[in-house]
């Protein structure tokens, strides 16, 4: 799939790590906007394989966020856990940048 693409199932390709648990799952860009029927597919290979890996994504706070947000409310980060300004359902992690446009290594 070309990046900046909308995904649709048929992009979506799975590779088992184990028979039983973890998959990484192809062709998706997070990125850009997952069709209904994608997003179906990347919440089944979940419920199979209890963990996922998404390779290789470019994504900022916001599009993390907005990802999450696919699998239902997100909870409100406490204000102990640092949430980041403007996007209080995503904790900052050590030192990383409070700026949610920004990402960091």
């Amino acid at each position: 799939m070309a990046q900046g693409m909308v995904c649709l199932a048929a992009d979506v390709s799975v590779v088992a790590m184990t028979p039983d648990l973890g998959a990484e799952i192809r062709g998706v860009d997070l990125s850009a906007p997952l069709s209904d029927a994608c997003f179906a597919r990347i919440v089944e290979v979940f419920h199979r394989y209890c963990v996922i890996f998404l390779r290789d994504q470019e994504l900022d706070a916001r599009l993390l966020a907005r990802f999450a947000a696919r699998f239902g409310e997100p909870e409100l980060v406490s204000p102990d856990e640092r949430p980041l300004p403007g996007l209080p359902q995503v904790s900052v992690l050590g030192e990383a940048s409070r700026d949610a446009g920004s990402r960091s290594s």
